[in-house]
């Protein structure tokens, strides 16, 4: 979200790491207690106490799970008096009493303390208890819960990383490249190109029915950004024509299209705010295209929308901005610390192990093979899709980059394929889906195929991009509109 100029490279990689496998999960052992308990990708065994829920937590015995987390028998204590048990390691010394929800964790010599709404508690079998995710989040660590497999999720993410081998000194010269030509106020301009083509019908007989349609776009966008905050983007295309038969079907179809669209977007991602407007219309044979378009701006309040989902995201809006932020200065291994400790924990099939093991196949140094002035890394996943990962370097430094992948899947026919580039200061950018003779019923099939491209160069502006529509245009609040339907919805008849 932070910068157009690597966005197609972001896009990339983000598609590119949900293909390269993962680990093995391990498999689950027998379940103790009320819920499994996953520590940094390796399930817990217990040899006595068992996890149990209490109040609705989740609360774990204290010393089979600090042990997990690296802290010593020895330096875990009980003082009978008081009634307090207290771990250690290193400056870190966290303290909690029995029937108290007051958590004091000192880290350094200064001591802090915080609230829980589960006390520690001993059981009946005499063992002492604590609410652990309440815990391990005070400590630091990313928590989450399984709840397909009833597991509590902990990733100290500090230890994983300690125990990481990978360097990433090229990703770092590509941080630097990128920054070098997006810092500032940046324009992007370029041509981009739409076409989709399908047949659907019985084309195994001569004058059988079926319908062919072809279709296309080509245009132009512009983009504005600044302070890595505010932007404009605007986009026109032109319908390129289209030819088929179907009779009236095809006819309705085509004509279904416009002849012109364009698409206008601003925003600042900071206050999470977002207009949008799509004028489509038809320009006859010749008619010169109008520069205004009085269409309606749609408002879409994106911090409002995301904090709604902060509890199935994990993050809300505030954080989400602050971790891209963050990031604009820091090297590819702190920006990588701080998402495995932000990534929301919702299954045992992914945890930091997991994503800390696809960013090393896609971005460590030892993935990339040197060929010449380029570093490739050339990737397979089990699941059909392969990939190539290409850095480019002039004087020892980065100065491009490639990124494809494709992807096939046997049983339908169905292909993928996407591919980005960027050298100095131009892009290309290329997706591709298709499908040929896919059946539909006994007699008819479907042939598909959907191919979009972009090129775009990049340079420094004074321009400077508006955030808001102008003065008395006609704004539409989406949240708004779509509260007022879900109300009219929910109305009961008369």
């Amino acid at each position: 979200m932070k910068k157009f100029l690597p966005a197609a490279l972001c896009a990339g990689l983000l598609a590119a790491l949900l293909s390269v496998p993962a680990l093995a999960a391990p498999a689950a052992p027998e379940m103790q207690g009320d819920f499994y308990v996953l520590v940094n990708g390796q399930y817990v065994t217990f040899t006595d106490a068992m996890p149990q829920i209490q109040d609705g937590r989740s609360c774990l015995p204290f010393a089979a799970v600090f042990q997990q987390l690296g802290f010593a028998q020895e330096d875990m204590t009980w003082d009978g008096e008081t009634r307090t048990v207290t771990a250690a390691k290193g400056e870190l010394v966290i303290s909690l009493t029995i029937g108290s929800n007051e958590i004091t964790v000192t880290r350094s010599g200064k001591a802090e303390t915080y609230t829980s709404d589960v006390a520690p508690y001993v059981s009946a079998e005499g063992r002492t208890y604590i609410p652990f995710g309440v815990v391990a989040g005070i400590l630091g660590y990313n928590v989450g819960w399984d709840a397909q497999n009833k597991a509590v999720i902990i990733d100290d993410v500090d230890a994983i990383l300690a125990a990481n081998t990978a360097t990433y000194e090229l990703m770092d010269q590509y941080l630097a490249y990128s920054k070098s030509i997006s810092q500032g106020s940046v324009k992007a301009e370029g041509k981009l190109a739409a076409s989709t083509a399908f047949e659907i019908g019985d084309t195994t007989r001569p004058g059988a029915d079926h319908m062919t349609v072809d279709l296309g776009w080509e245009g132009e966008y512009w983009m504005l950004m600044s302070d890595n905050n505010n932007f404009e983007f605007c986009l026109t295309m032109d319908a390129e024509g289209g030819k088929g038969n179907g009779g009236s079907l095809f006819e309705e179809l085509y004509n279904a299209f416009p002849d012109f669209i364009a698409v206008d977007m601003i925003g600042d991602l900071k206050s999470g705010t977002f207009y949008t407007r799509f004028p489509f219309t038809t320009i006859e044979q010749g008619e010169e295209i109008p520069e205004k378009f009085d269409f309606p701006w749609y408002k879409l309040d994106m911090k409002a929308m995301f904090d709604q989902m902060s509890d199935v995201t994990g993050m809300d809006y505030e954080q989400l901005i602050g971790l891209s932020m963050a990031s604009l200065d820091q090297s590819f291994a702190d920006s990588l610390a701080m998402i495995l400790k932000e990534m929301p924990l919702t299954t045992v099939e992914f945890t930091a192990t997991d994503y800390l093991a696809m960013f090393n196949a896609l971005c460590a140094d030892s993935s990339f093979t040197k060929s010449g002035n380029e570093y490739v890394n050339e990737f397979v996943s089990m699941d059909g899709v392969s990939g190539t990962f290409i850095l480019t370097t002039a004087a020892g430094k980065v100065d491009g980059y490639s990124l494809g992948f494709a992807m096939a899947e046997p049983t339908t026919g169905l292909e993928m394929a996407f591919a980005t580039a960027m050298k100095g200061k131009e892009m290309t950018a290329e997706f591709a889906v298709g499908v040929d003779q896919l059946p539909v019923d006994e007699s008819n099939s479907l042939s598909l195929s959907i191919l979009f491209s972009m090129d775009g160069t990049y340079s420094a502006t004074t321009e400077q991009p508006d955030t808001a529509p102008p003065a008395g245009a006609t704004v539409v609040d989406l949240m708004e509109m779509m509260q007022a339907e879900l109300d009219l919805e929910n109305t009961p008849a008369a």
